[in-house]
């Protein structure tokens, strides 16, 4: 879990938002020289990393929160016989 954190503060870090902007563009510059359903893939899974990149979104941690939220949901509450 520690590992998973680390890299979800370098995600939200200015550097990890930069990492995800360029590679988010990459993937849609690399798409769009493919002019097949492979390419239009390509160009839609890239522009997720940069979109949220540029809104400072990390979307990691939001599931991450979410997963945490719904495993406190379902533990039994303490000092209930």
């Amino acid at each position: 879990m520690a590992v998973i954190n680390a890299y979800i503060n370098f995600l939200r870090s200015t550097p990890g938002r930069i990492s995800r902007v360029v590679v988010g563009v990459a993937l849609v510059a690399y798409g769009a020289s493919h002019p097949s359903l492979l390419g239009l893939v390509l160009m839609m899974a890239g522009i997720v990393p940069a979109i949220t990149g540029i809104a400072g979104i990390c979307l990691l941690e939001e599931v991450m929160k979410s997963r945490e939220a719904r495993l406190a949901q379902h533990r039994p509450g303490e000092g209930r016989a």
